[in-house]
């Protein structure tokens, strides 16, 4: 487990999935076992900070300007996607690591920069299903 010194006591906890045993010995973390798409996006977009390991938590974070830290799992399959939003949006600095700070954690994140380079993407892809369904 990697260890920071970031404080998270005086910030509201949220975990919206895999909940363990350990979830339920604090009183400080609130789970939501079964939220709607807008309650996911309405916890994101309220945030402070967002730390996951989800590709959609990170994704959602982006969109809405909120800062994030995100955790890779070891699971290749799962980590590779979140690492290629980061890659493309060179933001790869927000992965946590033995070696982050909390001066790391809290430098503002350049969202237009990160928005401007999924630009290009978000173009392909429209190209891309445009000459699917109408070619």
């Amino acid at each position: 487990m990697i260890k920071t010194k970031f404080p998270i006591k005086r910030y509201k906890i949220y975990k919206l999935g895999n909940i363990t045993i350990k979830d339920f010995v604090t009183t400080k973390t609130r789970i939501d076992f079964c939220i709607s798409p807008v309650k996911f996006i309405e916890r994101i977009a309220n945030a402070d900070l967002v730390i996951s390991a989800s590709f959609h938590c990170i994704a959602m974070s982006l969109i809405l300007n909120v800062p994030f830290v995100a955790i890779l799992t070891g699971d290749q399959g799962k980590d590779e996607r979140l690492l290629n939003l980061l890659r493309i949006t060179g933001l790869e600095s927000r992965i946590l690591n033995e070696k982050i700070s909390l001066n790391e954690i809290n430098r503002p994140t350049n969202f237009l920069q990160a928005e401007a380079k999924l630009k290009k993407y978000r173009n392909r892809s429209k190209d891309f299903l445009k000459k699917a369904i109408f070619t």
